[in-house]
C-alpha cells in the first residue's frame, strides 16, 4: 500500500481526510511508526529482515591523499567514497549493513575503521582485501580502486530516501516512487495505522457519539 493511501486512511479515521496538511502530517507519522515497529519486531526476529530489505546501487568517487590524511590516514590504500550520503537504516544487530560489496552482490566487503586501516594496510594477509567504513553519512571503500559502484542492502528507515538510487546495476529504475508500496505487509500496515490512531485519541465523530451516550 502506498504512503499517501495509508496517510489518507489515518486522516479519514479522524474525520479529516480533506485536510491536506493533516494528511501530510499523517504520512510523516506513518514513516516514523513504521520504523519504530519494524525495529522492535526485527530485533526479536532478525531473520525476517530479508522481507523488508532494499538494495541500492551507489556511485563512488576517488578520495585524494591530503583529504584522506585529514580523515585519519589511509597510507597504502586506494580509497574511494560514495558520491552522496547514504540513507539511514534501522539499527538492528552490530553490522552497519546486511550487505555492502560489489554491484552484483557476489563479493562482500569487510567492515573496518580509519584507525584499524593503519594496521590492515600493512598486513600481508589483509592489505589487499576490500573493506569499508562510514563517516558523516558517506561510505569509504579501501583497496578496490577498480570498483566504480557498490551495492548496499538493508532495511532503510525511510524508503522515500531511495528515490534517487537504482536497485540494480543493470537498470536505472529508481528504488522508490510515489506509486511504490511503502509497506508491503498488510499486518504491519494495520499495526502502523492503529499505533498512530492511539496517539490521536477519538475522532470528532466518536467524541460526538460518546457525548450523546452520556446524555441518554
Amino acid at each position: 500500500m502506498t504512503l499517501d493511501i495509508i496517510g489518507e486512511i489515518v486522516a479519514e479515521r479522524q474525520g479529516r481526510q480533506f485536510d491536506i496538511p493533516f494528511r501530510k502530517l499523517c504520512e510523516e507519522l506513518v514513516v516514523m511508526h513504521r520504523a519504530r515497529l519494524l525495529t522492535n519486531s526485527l530485533q526479536k526476529n532478525p531473520a525476517q529482515k530479508k522481507l523488508y530489505s532494499n538494495s541500492i546501487i551507489v556511485e563512488l568517487e576517488q578520495v585524494n591523499k591530503d583529504e584522506c590524511d585529514e580523515l585519519g590516514g589511509c597510507e597504502g590504500s586506494d580509497v574511494k567514497r560514495t558520491k552522496v550520503d547514504i540513507p539511514e537504516v534501522l539499527r538492528i544487530g552490530t553490522s552497519p549493513y546486511d550487505f555492502l560489496g560489489s554491484p552484483g552482490g557476489d563479493v562482500a566487503f569487510s567492515w573496518t575503521t580509519f584507525g584499524a586501516e593503519t594496521f590492515y594496510s600493512h598486513n600481508k594477509y589483509t592489505k589487499k582485501k576490500p573493506r569499508y567504513t562510514r563517516l558523516n553519512n558517506r561510505v569509504y571503500i579501501f583497496n578496490d580502486n577498480n570498483v566504480e559502484k557498490i551495492r548496499i542492502e538493508d532495511v532503510f528507515s525511510d524508503p522515500r530516501k531511495l528515490a534517487n538510487f537504482s536497485c540494480s546495476a543493470a537498470t536505472s529504475i529508481p528504488c522508490y516512487k510515489a506509486t511504490s508500496d511503502f509497506i508491503t505487509d498488510e499486518a504491519l500496515t494495520q499495526l502502523v495505522i492503529e499505533s498512530i490512531l492511539s496517539k490521536f485519541g477519538p475522532s470528532k465523530d466518536e467524541a460526538i457519539e460518546v457525548k450523546m451516550d452520556k446524555n441518554v
